[in-house]
């Protein structure tokens, strides 16, 4: 099997058939920007139950929940355009991570339940295989230091970790919500819901452990001119 690489750019997406009767998986295809090629092949779970993705070579990762809060990690090879199973463990990030290049890892947003509990995660990329639940758990290691903003006036709301490959920095996306606020009152214009952008670089310390590059403390702001209930950020990066 030929060794992973990052994985180059493009979109995919997951849409419904005609009738909406299953999921496909759609790659946008590269030719021209105005033509979608269609997987028929329905992924082997559903797509509300996606907890976490990754993206390594050819393949892309996926961890769903099924019933009794079960778990599993799915494959999908873009070459073959098949799913495989890999075994009852699940990445240990939320939302999608992003493969840097100078760790040889995914770095992600550690998922405790449903969500992050605001620590770093850096995880070993496995290499697939085409036989069922076969594909070993990779090891993984999770930071010491939360990275999502600590103040009394402002409540964390969500976040996304966006991989900037070419500069090989993480950009933290996190919704705040000024504390005392209705949350499910639409806001005027104002401050009382506010983006916060944080730039770094993920290394090892000389110890083993994870550190950042850069003072997380000196963020970015931006004002949400409005929001309710069922808003949700979407960063990427190009």
């Amino acid at each position: 099997m030929e060794p992973l690489r990052p994985c180059p750019g493009g979109m995919h997406c997951m849409t419904t058939d005609a009738d909406e009767s299953r999921w496909c998986w759609l790659p946008f295809s590269g030719s021209s920007r105005c033509f979608w090629s269609a997987d028929p092949d329905s992924p082997p779970f559903f797509p509300e139950a996606m907890v976490a993705h990754a993206e390594a070579g050819r393949a892309i990762f996926v961890s769903a929940s099924g019933f009794h809060d079960d778990v599993r990690t799915f494959s999908y090879d873009r070459t073959s355009s098949t799913w495989t199973r890999c075994g009852g463990w699940a990445l240990p990030f939320v939302g999608r991570a992003g493969y840097d290049g100078e760790l040889d890892a995914w770095v992600g947003l550690h998922r405790k339940g449903y969500d992050t509990d605001g620590h770093l995660c850096v995880c070993r990329v496995p290499v697939p295989t085409s036989d069922l639940d076969r594909t070993p758990q990779p090891q993984w290691k999770v930071g010491g230091e939360k990275v999502l903003l600590q103040h009394p006036d402002w409540r964390h709301v969500d976040a996304k970790l966006v991989h900037m490959a070419e500069r090989g920095e993480h950009c933290l996306v996190e919704r705040l919500r000024r504390e005392g606020t209705d949350e499910k009152e639409r806001l005027p214009n104002g401050d009382e819901c506010l983006l916060r952008l944080t730039t770094f670089q993920v290394r090892y310390g000389d110890d083993g452990e994870l550190i950042t590059t850069a003072d997380r403390r000196y963020g970015r702001f931006y004002k949400v001119s409005r929001y309710r209930d069922g808003f949700e950020v979407a960063a990427f990066w190009i």
